[in-house]
């Protein structure tokens, strides 16, 4: 079975599968009794199972891996009055050597960041931008579950809104 979850979200059910040992008890590290028990965390896990004449150890190392994920909005109202005031996108998961760029029409590069929190008001060299559709290229890296680092490009648009 797998070994691997995201425990933010989900669960791993571990079960005893050979369960051929008759009047057979089993106590897991947990220590529940029974044949299957429910993983909300990461860590080693055994089962101990015995029938008085005969004991069986078996044991799991259970590891955490949730997908990181950037959501990327489509538009932005920098006003002052209230959420959305900037250009910023959302992660989930490890997300390392973030780079954002925002281009005007004519392809000039009027905003840069290397910091996933930090977004884009709006204004160039301290004045507002007008309304109107800009371009973002994103590049990141994240880890793949078997710990491998994969770089991904995110390339759109988004429209600046008043």
């Amino acid at each position: 079975g797998r070994n691997t979850a995201c425990f933010d979200y989900e669960s791993i059910q571990l079960k005893v599968t050979d369960t051929a040992l008759i009047r057979s008890s089993y106590e897991w590290s947990t220590s529940e009794i029974g044949t299957d028990i429910k993983i909300t965390e990461l860590g080693l896990y055994y089962v101990n199972a015995s029938n008085g004449d005969c004991s069986s150890y078996k044991e799991i190392q259970l590891n955490e891996y949730c997908k990181s994920k950037l959501y990327i909005p489509n538009a932005f109202t920098p006003n002052d009055a209230g959420p959305n005031e900037e250009f910023i996108a959302i992660s989930s998961g490890e997300i390392t050597n973030y780079k954002l760029l925002i281009f005007d029409r004519w392809g000039e590069q009027i905003f840069a960041t290397n910091n996933l929190y930090e977004g884009w008001d709006g204004t160039l060299k301290g004045n507002e931008c007008q309304i109107d559709v800009y371009v973002y290229k994103i590049t990141y890296d994240f880890l793949l579950e078997n710990q491998a680092v994969k770089t991904e490009t995110r390339v759109g648009t988004v429209t600046l809104l008043k």
